[in-house]
């Protein structure tokens, strides 16, 4: 094996050439995996959580759009669905594969239910305001 002498400046420089070429070929790599499935929401704002509370299911999952719509993916464009706009939307859990949560529409919080489909996604009861504050069941 034959060894090679560089200076200082010339080791330096080939150092940041390999450096910008793993950092270019492992950027690459990175964004060539990560797709657009679908734009939920054309109007962007920059300093709000527009996507939460992602909830894994058996094929798909579940999250939150903009803290008021209810979504469901199994990761493609024609599998990406809303199922129900609420005024609120918050707490989402997973139990033998229904999707429970709690919403707002009514006058007060309302307990709901999905099984993966828009008109599977129902409400189980109204609890009102005044029962939640007074802590009456």
């Amino acid at each position: 094996m034959k060894t090679i002498s560089l200076s200082r400046k010339a080791a330096r420089t080939t150092a940041m050439l390999i450096f910008s070429l793993l950092w270019i070929s492992a950027t690459l790599v990175a964004f060539s995996q990560a797709q657009l499935v679908k734009d939920l929401n054309k109007a962007e704002y920059p300093h709000f959580n527009e996507y939460s509370q992602l909830t894994n299911a058996q094929d798909a999952f579940y999250f939150v759009s903009n803290g008021k719509a209810l979504w469901k993916s199994d990761g493609t464009t024609s599998g990406t669905f809303r199922l129900k706009t609420l005024r609120g939307i918050q707490n989402l859990t997973l139990i033998n594969n229904v999707l429970y949560f709690a919403g707002a529409q009514g006058s007060g919080s309302e307990l709901w239910k999905s099984n993966g489909t828009s008109t599977g996604t129902v409400r189980i009861k109204e609890i009102p305001y005044e029962r939640i504050v007074k802590g009456h069941q």
